[in-house]
């Protein structure tokens, strides 16, 4: 399942990185300004802009190297301090431009409220506005000058209504994620519904056969697998007898016998009316053989009381198992086929017996 905040975050980090690329580019223009106009910080922004530069660089093999990973990314704090001291200092060597620069300090401002939703909005405009002061000592601008004053309140306005809004949005990607959850959750009880038949909480017909193909394709060459097939012995003469009703009554306890005489790794199938389909994995035709017996004894030796009927059944059963070394020449209907063929056997051969084979 698509986990929500994990793709914003990921996506945020990921629009971040190139943001600063974005900026380094903005740097080199500016410097190309300011060799055309012979200024003398332009050889330090040289020196800026390659420290900057490998700092990026380290941050994209990282970035590269967790993505690969699929590791989650989280915003670094003190990465995002360093991002505004390389800010800072770019704008105070070029303090002249200062308020051409600043709507880099918004976009700075805006974004890191948007990473750090959870900490106090005022952090960052506060480390910008100590920055400004000395960009301001600098240019010997008075401090609270009416132009500063309004850039100042601007830039905690700014942070403010930015962390208000972003707040309102990351709780409507929760409250996404939580429905997405619970679709999921909702989707996955239904389809454990519709795999399973109501009557004998085994897997029904249809899900059998997509059960039995994830089975063999998670075995070994070298595994066995045993399939055997059961039906209840003159079921039709019990429905006559004794009525529908207590006919659904014996297939949901015989389908309680065999469930609770079969392994974790087994699976068991309401195969048809009265009948019903097993899979062991990893499983020798002889240790199937012993499991079958066992189930067709204790359906024999069961009492089936329902109101005043004491009844007693028998079931019949044909099991055979398939060796997978050469699994990419099996054909699973022939193999199904088979074990059918050996529970009509079984049938024939007087009822409430297991017959067997290998495929």
């Amino acid at each position: 399942m698509l986990d929500v905040n994990k793709a914003t975050i990921n996506n945020l980090e990921e629009f971040y990185l190139m943001l600063k690329a974005v900026f380094i580019v903005f740097m080199i223009i500016v410097e190309k300004l300011l060799i055309l106009e012979k200024k003398e910080n332009s050889f330090i922004n040289k020196y800026l802009i390659g420290f900057y530069l490998i700092y990026i660089g380290i941050q994209f093999v990282f970035f590269i190297k967790n993505m690969n990973n699929n590791k989650n990314l989280k915003p670094n704090f003190f990465i995002a301090v360093l991002d505004a001291t390389f800010l800072l200092v770019f704008i105070y060597l070029n303090s002249q431009y200062l308020y051409t620069l600043m709507p880099i300090l918004y976009v700075y401002i805006l974004f890191q409220n948007i990473r750090f939703s959870k900490l106090n909005p005022l952090i960052f405009p506060s480390i910008v506005t100590i920055g400004g002061i000395f960009i301001c000592k600098k240019l010997f601008i008075n401090i609270f000058s009416i132009e500063n004053v309004i850039n100042i309140a601007f830039i905690y306005i700014l942070a403010l209504i930015s962390h208000i809004l972003i707040s309102f949005i990351y709780k409507l990607i929760r409250q996404v994620n939580f429905m997405l959850e619970e679709l999921h959750r909702k989707n996955k009880a239904l389809e454990k519904l519709a795999s399973k038949d109501y009557l004998t909480n085994m897997y029904t017909h249809r899900s059998f056969y997509s059960n039995f193909s994830d089975i063999l394709k998670n075995l070994n060459k070298d595994s066995k697998l045993c399939m055997a097939m059961f039906d209840i012995d003159d079921f039709k003469k019990i429905n006559d007898n004794y009525g529908h009703l207590t006919g659904d009554f014996i297939l949901k306890e015989v389908s309680k016998i065999i469930l609770d005489n079969l392994r974790n790794k087994d699976m068991a199938a309401r195969y048809g009316g009265e009948e019903f389909a097993v899979l062991l994995p990893n499983t020798e035709l002889k240790k199937g053989i012993e499991l079958c017996e066992n189930i067709r004894s204790a359906i024999e030796n069961y009492i089936f009381k329902i109101e005043d009927f004491h009844i007693r059944i028998t079931i019949s059963c044909g099991i055979s198992s398939l060796e997978l070394g050469n699994i990419s020449n099996c054909d699973q209907r022939k193999f199904i086929e088979r074990v059918d063929k050996l529970l009509y056997k079984a049938k024939a051969s007087g009822k409430n017996c297991v017959k067997w084979n290998t495929f």
